[in-house]
């Protein structure tokens, strides 16, 4: 998830890069129903890349990365997806760990 401010070329708003396509159907039904899913990607990029929603969302990119400036007052902010669930169920809550380790 991307949350675009001041990107050359891009509008400010709601951006999901979709690095596995495969899971496009699973999150469009777990997203709410009002996101545009407008295809932005060009030749350039090699994953998807959707605008889901336009608009100026520093204020939410500040709150959702735990009030630092940072996330409203750089070009962008980011929030990443991960599928935990499988991971933990199949090897326990103590996996939890390397996976939160992986996503940076």
């Amino acid at each position: 998830m991307l949350f675009v401010h001041r990107v050359t070329g891009l509008e400010p708003g709601l951006y999901l890069w979709l690095r596995a396509p495969a899971d496009a159907d699973a999150l469009r039904q777990a997203f709410r129903a009002n996101l545009n899913w407008e295809s932005v990607t060009d030749s350039a990029i090699k994953a998807p890349l959707y605008r889901l929603g336009r608009g100026d969302l520093r204020d939410f990119a500040r709150m959702l990365s735990c009030q630092q400036d940072i996330a409203a007052d750089g070009a962008f902010s980011l929030g990443m997806l991960a599928r935990f669930e499988p991971v933990l169920r199949e090897r326990g809550a103590a996996a939890y760990r390397e996976l939160f380790w992986e996503a940076g």
